[in-house]
């Protein structure tokens, strides 16, 4: 059976499965486990949901049936206790290690982390791409980045990225504050959040500046018109004064000096300005 046609089934099968948005991308949703076959991380739309803290929702394998990662509402939040069946899930410790318990019907606990015991731990990046091994007691290793020595991301779990700014919407939490790369804060339906004329993967993961405020060092300069040299000058979106010359950078480039040189600032132009009498003058 092909992947598109087990989805079908899947939905065939959704029977007291609720309804989830899943953030996974629908393209490249797959994972693999030898003696399971292929799991639907999709699901036909009630698949598994990622967030800076948890995982959640269901993995679907025509062969076993449902794979539970997580209610979505730990007891201790943010992370599930996995202390009791009634809060057990698959906990993110917000730098893209997993932890914790996934729970099937038909294949009983599958474990994210082994590492402790010399096995794997399943693990995301900020790009929203996973990899390593989950394992199953009844059903052995699970693969959840690219299998079989293939190049297409299909064949590997991915997260869904909406505004195509290199952050998955699950990183984007739309709080307008910068925790994280695995929670910037910024809108997964706006690759430029503040409006400052650089995608917000650039800022997170180029240039370090906050993708949630356009001008990061306060000096009256947006951060893409520091970066892109718009009023003249290339200059540093993380210092007020790029130069260290006492002078912030938009003082300078208003007062003509160079705001990337010290030696050039409104100080020394002053100094240079001053007319000294010859010796012929006195």
């Amino acid at each position: 059976m092909t992947k598109r046609i087990m989805t079908i089934a899947a939905l065939a099968a959704l029977v007291g499965i609720a309804a989830a948005a899943p953030n996974v991308d629908p393209d490249s949703a797959f994972v693999w486990g030898e003696n399971v076959g292929w799991l639907n991380a999709y699901a036909g739309g009630h698949g598994v949901v990622a967030s800076p803290h948890i995982l959640s929702g269901y993995m679907w394998g025509e062969n076993v049936g449902w794979l539970n990662l997580g209610d979505g509402t730990p007891d201790t939040p943010p992370h599930y206790s996995n202390t009791s069946a009634d809060d057990c899930g698959v906990n993110h410790d917000g730098a893209g290690h997993l932890s914790g318990y996934a729970w099937g019907e038909n294949i009983g606990w599958v474990v994210f982390d082994t590492s402790g015991a010399g096995g794997s731990q399943v693990a995301v990046t900020p790009e929203g791409v996973f990899s390593g091994f989950a394992w199953g007691e009844n059903i052995g290793w699970i693969n959840f980045g690219p299998t079989m020595g293939k190049d297409d991301p299909e064949w590997g779990l991915r997260l869904a990225d909406s505004d195509g700014d290199v952050i998955p919407d699950a990183f984007e939490t739309n709080s307008g504050e910068f925790i994280s790369e695995y929670d910037t804060g910024t809108n997964p339906n706006n690759d430029d959040t503040d409006g400052d004329d650089l995608d917000d993967g650039d800022e997170v993961n180029q240039y370090l500046t906050d993708p949630n405020d356009d001008d990061t060092d306060d000096d009256g300069i947006s951060d893409g018109d520091e970066v892109n040299g718009t009023l003249g000058y290339e200059t540093n979106p993380l210092l007020a004064d790029s130069d260290d010359d006492g002078y912030d950078d938009l003082t300078e480039i208003l007062a003509g000096t160079d705001p990337n040189d010290p030696e050039d600032n409104p100080g020394t132009t002053s100094i240079r300005s001053l007319h000294v009498p010859s010796f012929t003058e006195r």
